[in-house]
């Protein structure tokens, strides 16, 4: 899982706060949303 926005704009990145807060509102824990976040950097 990644969370990612559809920016075209560099105003339209959004925070690791808010990364955190989609992960959790698709349904993860905090500690696997955390897990997901950290995995993207992997990624990038």
């Amino acid at each position: 899982m990644v969370v990612d926005t559809d920016s075209h704009h560099p105003s339209d990145l959004i925070t690791t706060s808010t990364a955190l807060k989609v992960a959790m509102g698709a349904g993860l824990e905090k500690d696997e949303a955390k897990q997901v976040l950290e995995n993207s950097r992997v990624f990038i």
